[in-house]
């Protein structure tokens, strides 16, 4: 519309009621002597309102304030410009916590299902991917395989790339290698750049858990812990397998 429109347009159910809610929000913290990173904020429903309302909630701060807290992040929004994306994923590793996204609508974590994640069952392969879709199918077949998920941690589209450097994807790694309740770990994503791919599988080999690796499209080595994967499907199987 925005494309094919001559003036400025405003939509009314997306932008006129994000703004009202941010303003509203806004005061109702002043009301109370609260700010952003003092409060928990819940949405019902990912309609086109609700998802406006997101965005612009994200853009006023809310995911910085949130991780100055020392809340892990689940970031939908997929309209962050590239360097603020950055500066959220370098906030969240010096504190030690997650920024999952921008562009992160699937997540599994404990056993909750976040976004457009499938209701599995809980058991022991954690995934760790950089797109939502492939969760979802990994997710999917290992529960239809007789296995269970512990977590599904996303990263949003860009984690992998080279301006981002793929700091969730490792920090992921990381927490899925200490947590007991994960056996097996699946890493996914599109072709990572060269030099964050080769990070990324230094940090596989030092996992002492086996790591099934699918850069879709491109070839892995194999390693003592590492299990390259073709497809999404053969992930899904070695990680019933080993688990």
């Amino acid at each position: 519309l925005r494309a094919d429109c001559a003036v400025p347009v405003w939509h009314d159910d997306q932008q006129g009621t994000a703004a009202v809610v941010l303003a509203a929000l806004i005061n109702a913290l002043k009301v109370v002597g609260k700010d952003l990173g003092q409060v928990r904020i819940a949405m019902v429903g990912a309609g086109a309102a609700n998802v406006a309302t997101y965005r612009l909630l994200t853009f006023a701060g809310v995911a910085k304030e949130a991780l100055a807290s020392g809340l892990h992040v689940m970031l939908f929004s997929d309209n962050v410009p590239l360097e603020a994306e950055i500066a959220l994923k370098q906030q969240a590793a010096a504190r030690e916590l997650l920024c999952m996204g921008p562009d992160c609508g699937t997540a599994v974590i404990g056993g909750a299902a976040l976004g457009f994640a499938n209701r599995v069952r809980r058991g022991s392969v954690g995934i760790v991917g950089a797109a939502g879709t492939g969760i979802q199918q990994v997710a999917s077949l290992v529960h239809l395989g007789g296995g269970g998920i512990a977590h599904a941690i996303g990263t949003g589209g860009r984690d992998l790339s080279r301006a981002v450097g793929g700091v969730t994807a490792r920090q992921g790694l990381a927490v899925l290698a200490a947590d007991p309740a994960t056996q097996v770990i699946v890493l996914i994503s599109k072709p990572p750049a060269p030099e964050v791919a080769a990070e990324l599988l230094a940090a596989v080999v030092s996992v002492r858990k086996p790591v099934v690796v699918n850069f879709i499209g491109a070839a892995v080595p194999q390693a003592p812990n590492l299990h390259p994967a073709a497809t999404l499907e053969e992930a899904a199987r070695v990680a019933v397998t080993l688990a």
